[in-house]
C-alpha cells in the first residue's frame, strides 16, 4: 500500500539523513512493492563485481542552480485545509513545507480568482474604476490564501519563493465583458485599459505586503494562449507580441519604478512548451522587453514534437542570463492511490531538470475527493475533518524536494557511458538526475519506470569506487553521498 493515512496522532516519517562520512551511502527507495522512502545504508568500495549498467556522476560539469520545488496556494485548497481540525491542519502543512516533510520552497499564488476558487472575483469589482480607487483583496485571499501562506513561510523558515499569476483581468476591462472564455483587454495595446492593468499588479503586491506577505516574482498571465472557449474557464488572451509590447511599454517600468516591486522577477508565457519559439523570438528578441523579463514560465501539459525538452537547453545557450521555471504541473486523469502514475509523472520531471530548468511547481497540493474540477491528483487527499492521505505521488516528489535543496546545482550524469547529448541520463526505461547540494552532498535520483525489469546498476563516485544498486520495477531511488 503506497498511501499513508494520517491523523492528529500518526503520520509516517522518513528516516532522517543525518551526517554522512566519506564512503557512506544513504539509499532511499519507494516502489510498487510498498516501500515508501525506505532507507538502506551502503558503502563505496572496489571489492564487489560491478554490474553491467553504469551510472557515472561528473561533479565538475555543472549546469543550473535549483530554486526549489513547490506547489500552488489556491483558494479552494485553503478552503479544504480550513475544514480540518486545527491540529490536523498543522500536520498537513508540516508534511508539505517543513524540512521534515517535503520541504517545499516555491509557492504559486493566483492573483484574484483561478479555476480553483470558490467564487469568481477580482480586486477591481467596480466597472470603470480606471484609477483602481476601490481596489481590494477578496474574502478568499483573507480567509483561504494569506493565513496558509503565512503558516507555510513559518514552517519553511521564510525560504519560500512566492510568485503570483493572474488568470484574467476583471470582466469590465475585457472585450468579451467576461472573466471566462478568453477575450483580450480592451483597446489598443498599452492604451488606457492596459495602463490600469499594469497598476493592478502593483496594487496586488502592495495589498499583500500589508498582510506581511512578500513575493519573489510573478507571471504576466496564466495560460495566455491556450484557454479560449469553453466559457467555463477563466482566461485572458495575451500572446507573445502582446507580452513584448506590454512588458516594455508599461509593465516593466511600473514594476521597476516602484520601491516595493522593483526586484520582482517577471516571467513570460506561463503556458505549455509549444509556445517557446514564439515567446523567445518576440520577447527575448526585443532588447527592451529582454531587459525587463527575467525568466520563462512553463507548464507541464501537452506533447510537442517540435519543442522537445532539449529546446530548453537551446534557449539557455542563447539566453544564459534568463532562468526557466516549471510553474504548473499535475497528474490526470484522477487515479487515487496509483504508484505507477506517480512514477510516470516523475518521468516528465527528470528530462526538464536535465535541460536547465531551475525548479518545479505542482498545481494544488491538497484537495478533497471531489477534486473540485476533478482533473488532478494532489499529494495530500483530505478524507474527513480528522484524517488525510498522503498519496503515492507525495513520495515521488519527496525523492527530489527533500534532497535536492535550494541552491543545489545540477551536475552531469551518464548512464552506460552514453554521449553527453541529448539524453545521457536515459537508458531503456531507466533515467536519472544528479545534483550537488550547498552542503557538498551528491544526490542521484534514479527512476525505473519499467513494469517488470530490475535494473542492477553500479554507481561510480569521482574517486573511482563504486556501489551496486538493485532497482526494482516501478521504483524511484535517491542516493546521497559526500
Amino acid at each position: 500500500m503506497m498511501n499513508c493515512v494520517c491523523n492528529a496522532t500518526y503520520c509516517d516519517e522518513m528516516s532522517p539523513l543525518g551526517t554522512l562520512s566519506p564512503g557512506q551511502v544513504a539509499v532511499y527507495t519507494s516502489s510498487m512493492s510498498g516501500k515508501r522512502l525506505e532507507r538502506t545504508n551502503l558503502n563505496f568500495g572496489t571489492s564487489d563485481k560491478p554490474n553491467s549498467i553504469t551510472v557515472k556522476v561528473n561533479e565538475n560539469m555543472k549546469n543550473q542552480t535549483i530554486f526549489g520545488f513547490g506547489g500552488a496556494l489556491t483558494g479552494y485548497q485553503g478552503y479544504v485545509i480550513s475544514k480540518l481540525d486545527p491540529a490536523v491542519q498543522q500536520i498537513v502543512l508540516q508534511q508539505i513545507f517543513s524540512p521534515d516533510g517535503l520541504g517545499y520552497t516555491i509557492g504559486r499564488v493566483p492573483i484574484g480568482a483561478s479555476d480553483y476558487s470558490l467564487d469568481v472575483y477580482s480586486y477591481a469589482e467596480v466597472p470603470g474604476d480606471m484609477n483602481l480607487t476601490y481596489f481590494a483583496l477578496g474574502d478568499e485571499d483573507i480567509k483561504y490564501k494569506i493565513p496558509y501562506i503565512q503558516q507555510a513561510q513559518a514552517l519553511a523558515g521564510g525560504k519560500i519563493k512566492l510568485f503570483g499569476s493572474p488568470w484574467t483581468a476583471p470582466g469590465w476591462m475585457k472585450t468579451t465583458g467576461s472573466t471566462h472564455g478568453g477575450g483580450m483587454i480592451k483597446g489598443d495595446i498599452n492604451g488606457p485599459y492596459y495602463q490600469t492593468w499594469a497598476q493592478y499588479y502593483v496594487k496586488f503586491f502592495e495589498e499583500y505586503a500589508k498582510n506581511n506577505v512578500s513575493f519573489w516574482g510573478f507571471t504576466v498571465m496564466n495560460e495566455p494562449v491556450g484557454n479560449g472557449p469553453p466559457t467555463y474557464f477563466l482566461a485572458n488572451h495575451f500572446n507573445s507580441t502582446m507580452h513584448r509590447d506590454f512588458i516594455k511599454g508599461l509593465l516593466g517600468p511600473a514594476i521597476r519604478n516602484n520601491p516595493l516591486t522593483k526586484n520582482l522577477k517577471i516571467m513570460m508565457n506561463d503556458d505549455n512548451r509549444g509556445n517557446v519559439p514564439a515567446f523567445v523570438r518576440d520577447v527575448y528578441g526585443d532588447p527592451i522587453a529582454h531587459q525587463y523579463t527575467d525568466g520563462f514560465a512553463i507548464h507541464f501539459y501537452g506533447y510537442y514534437a517540435d519543442t522537445t525538452w532539449e529546446t530548453f537547453t537551446q534557449v539557455h545557450e542563447q539566453f544564459p542570463d534568463k532562468f526557466i521555471l516549471y510553474t504548473e504541473g499535475s497528474r490526470s486523469p484522477v487515479k487515487y492511490g496509483s504508484w505507477t502514475d506517480s512514477v510516470n509523472y516523475m518521468v516528465n520531471m527528470i528530462p526538464p531538470l536535465n535541460n536547465w530548468v531551475n525548479g518545479w511547481t505542482d498545481w494544488n497540493m491538497v484537495l478533497d475527493p471531489s477534486g473540485w474540477w476533478g482533473y488532478q491528483v494532489p499529494c495530500i487527499l483530505v478524507n474527513s475533518t480528522y484524517e488525510f492521505e498522503k498519496q503515492p505521488i507525495y513520495y515521488g516528489y519527496a525523492h527530489f524536494s527533500k534532497f535536492i535543496v535550494p541552491d543545489s546545482v545540477v551536475i552531469n550524469l551518464k548512464i552506460n557511458d552514453a554521449p553527453y547529448a541529448p539524453a545521457s541520463y536515459m537508458y531503456q526505461n531507466l533515467m536519472g538526475l544528479a545534483a550537488l547540494t550547498p552542503f557538498g552532498q551528491k544526490v542521484v535520483v534514479l527512476n525505473n519506470h519499467d513494469a517488470n525489469a530490475y535494473y542492477n546498476v553500479t554507481l561510480y563516485n569521482s574517486q573511482g569506487s563504486w556501489v551496486n544498486l538493485d532497482l526494482e520495477p516501478w521504483s524511484i531511488t535517491t542516493v546521497i553521498y559526500v
